[in-house]
């Protein structure tokens, strides 16, 4: 599907560079990816969500925390209640599992169509070929089919493992909790080949690795393109089409770039020694 829509990329934009494109590929490869997966993961919701009513397990849960609530009541009332709304949901949601993870699983191959017609909206779906169509601005290549129903049916297994699978990263621009930038580690990460060749700054992600319980699974690495230096343009043609004022002006945001980099190089270095 990269190779084909990458293809048409470069077929219908000739002054694009061939990162670029394959920049743009990736955005929308890994957008789809993500969609999909979370709409999945709603079927798996719905179906919790019909078990617990149906059975009455709010109501064991409840019944049965009716009386340590009473117990525990102070003066942040408010606050203990919402806690306790938290841990009854939780304790709702475990029980639940145990009751169906294992039909679920066992036959997780007539249930996804089956859920995919009884909660699938088909505006979704719409909105998501249409994205797909308007972005490769051709109707006849036929790949959102095809895209959507594979990450459908991986995603669905994915959802019913235990732990569940988990897309990690799901932003496609990578960053830390403190927006600062990712620095490449090749325990974590695999370089894409359009990556600088010396960069060491994570720009985006390509493809993500998996995780569960929030612990990135050992062996799998997530796929990355990396830069020498922040924001810097990914087109070669906007370097050509640039007055001689804007040049200058690129060439300082790249200076300006390569100091912070080289900053935060050392200073990653030194807490690495440290």
């Amino acid at each position: 599907v990269q190779e084909q829509i990458t293809k048409w990329l470069r077929q219908n934009n000739p002054s694009q560079s061939k990162a670029s494109c394959f920049e743009a590929c990736h955005e929308l490869l890994f957008n789809i990816l993500i969609k999909v997966y979370d709409h999945v993961k709603s079927y798996k919701t719905n179906v919790y969500q019909e078990i617990q009513r149906t059975l009455g397990v709010g109501h064991v849960i409840e019944e049965g925390e009716k009386e340590k609530m009473e117990e525990e009541k102070k003066i942040n009332q408010n606050d203990e209640q919402r806690n306790k709304g938290n841990e009854i949901q939780k304790k709702m949601n475990d029980l639940t599992r145990y009751l169906c993870q294992f039909y679920l699983r066992k036959y997780h191959h007539f249930l996804l169509g089956y859920y995919n017609d009884k909660y699938s909206s088909s505006d979704f779906e719409e909105k998501l070929y249409q994205c797909i169509y308007g972005f490769i601005g051709n109707d006849e290549m036929q790949l959102p089919q095809l895209c959507f129903l594979n990450v459908k049916e991986w995603s669905w297994r994915a959802i019913l493992q235990e732990p569940e699978l988990v897309l990690d990263p799901s932003s496609f621009r990578m960053s830390s909790n403190k927006k600062q930038p990712v620095f490449f580690n090749e325990k974590t990460f695999k370089k894409f080949h359009t990556s600088d060749r010396d960069g060491t700054i994570v720009s985006y992600c390509v493809w993500p690795s998996l995780s569960q319980s929030g612990a990135l699974i050992g062996d799998l690495q997530i796929e990355v393109v990396v830069k020498e230096f922040l924001n810097r343009p990914s087109e070669d043609v906007e370097m050509k089409n640039m007055n001689p004022g804007e040049k200058l002006q690129n060439q300082t945001l790249k200076q300006d770039n390569k100091n912070v980099g080289n900053s935060m190089q050392a200073k990653k270095k030194k807490k690495d020694n440290e």
